[in-house]
């Protein structure tokens, strides 16, 4: 449960980030919404990348145990 709440706090960070700092600059600049749609969507995929990020350290720190059914392999065909 504390994994899925660290990731999804990782990923609504992300984009209210992103959107914060798109709604300040549009302010700053006078160009309201544009830049702050770019930015939420810069958010949005930096989000995207922290969250694979760590769930791929999270694999590698916790990997499977030698004996587990990971799922078909290339090799497995059903007759």
């Amino acid at each position: 449960m504390g994994r899925a709440v660290r990731l999804g706090s990782e990923f609504i960070a992300a984009i209210l980030v992103g959107a914060g700092l798109g709604y300040l600059l549009d302010q700053w600049l006078g160009t309201r919404p544009w830049i702050m749609l770019i930015m939420l969507l810069v958010g949005f995929a930096a989000g995207v990348l922290n969250v694979v990020r760590s769930t791929a350290e999270m694999n590698r720190a916790n990997p499977a145990p030698q004996d587990a059914d990971l799922g078909p392999e290339d090799d497995d065909e059903d007759k």
